[in-house]
């Protein structure tokens, strides 16, 4: 993607979008990391940077914990949600409060997964808002929290 002329930051949301949605055997995704950041070290192009690396290793770990107290469906849950609110951070700076709160209380999967794709090209964080509600009230009130 690199040499096609994607930007780093196009990368990354790219890749955070296929790791979402592809999980590697651990073996596999080891072989990758290494691979990607041999690369990386080659092109003099860093794909994260070691604060946004030990943030997310940060966030697997804790995902892991609360995976394993609450049970996996709840794992996937809080991952996807948190996937969801790190794309729109990444691409608005900040995501107010209320949204956020609204999109920890989503307990659908598959609204999670039309939400992340929503958050990587939606013109604004006021109109991923009313996408939240719109699904909402065309699914019925209980679309949120199914």
């Amino acid at each position: 993607m690199y040499q096609r002329g994607y930007s780093q930051t196009e990368v990354r949301q790219l890749f955070r979008l296929i790791d979402w949605m592809m999980a590697l055997p651990k073996d596999l995704e080891t072989e990758f990391r290494q691979e990607l950041e041999n690369y990386e070290e080659e092109m003099t192009m860093p794909y994260v940077t070691s604060v946004e690396r030990l943030a997310r290793e940060e966030g697997l770990a804790e995902g892991l914990e609360q995976g394993l107290e609450q049970g996996l469906d709840q794992g996937i849950l809080q991952t996807a949600r948190g996937n969801v609110i790190y794309i729109l951070e990444d691409r608005f700076t900040e995501v107010p409060q209320e949204l956020a709160d609204q999109i920890n209380q989503i307990k659908d999967n598959d609204l999670l997964k039309v939400l992340l794709k929503q958050a990587f090209t939606i013109p604004s964080l006021e109109e991923f808002g009313e996408a939240i509600r719109l699904h909402h009230i065309n699914n019925g009130n209980d679309e949120l929290t199914r």
